[in-house]
């Protein structure tokens, strides 16, 4: 009965809609008759974008976990909803969450999975060799004589939200969150 009314009202607004909201729509009047999603649900640029933007941007992903970042300069790096990120335990023995991306040409900084940084206190783009603190501060830029009004402060890496939930670590790639995550045992 939903779906039937979900069908009139699509049809009613159909000039209305997105391309994307057309798409979305054709496969939940599909999916409502099959045991499992159309393949289109798997494959579709649009429903990926959209899910994308609506669910993985929207939400609290799992990263990995403290026990993996033992050591000063101990990083995890890799991709998650289409962004690069690396997760760092400082000098400090501070955690710290950016986007595994060089403030200069947008190189990836580390290489994706589980490592050490060489010297524990500072992260080295390879393409150029501008050198970052392992709290995301720019410490040294090459090539940047005679760039009038350079900052190095302008240039650090770019953080993105980050939590925990017991051992585990989140990230929030959609700004800034309303809620934090809690963990799922007492």
């Amino acid at each position: 009965r939903a779906l039937s009314t979900f069908s009139r009202v699509s049809r009613a607004h159909d000039g209305l809609l997105s391309p994307r909201a057309r798409c979305l729509m054709t496969l939940v009047q599909r999916a409502a008759g099959a045991s499992t999603p159309p393949s289109d649900a798997y494959t579709d640029t649009h429903t990926f974008d959209h899910e994308i933007d609506r669910i993985f941007h929207n939400n609290w992903l799992c990263l990995g976990s403290e026990n993996q970042l033992k050591q000063p300069g101990s990083f995890l790096a890799g991709e998650l909803a289409r962004e690069p990120f690396l997760v760092v335990r400082a000098h400090d023995r501070q955690i710290h969450s950016f986007y595994n991306v060089c403030a200069h040409h947008a190189a990836a900084l580390v290489d994706s999975g589980l490592g050490s940084l060489p010297d524990a206190s500072e992260i080295t783009c390879p393409y150029h060799g501008w050198t970052y603190a392992s709290t995301g501060a720019l410490k040294k830029a090459t090539r940047v004589k005679g760039i009038e009004n350079f900052k190095p402060k302008n240039y650090s890496l770019q953080p993105f939200p980050y939590s925990h939930a017991g051992p585990l670590i989140f990230g929030h790639f959609g700004g800034m969150p309303d809620r934090t995550p809690s963990p799922c045992y007492s």
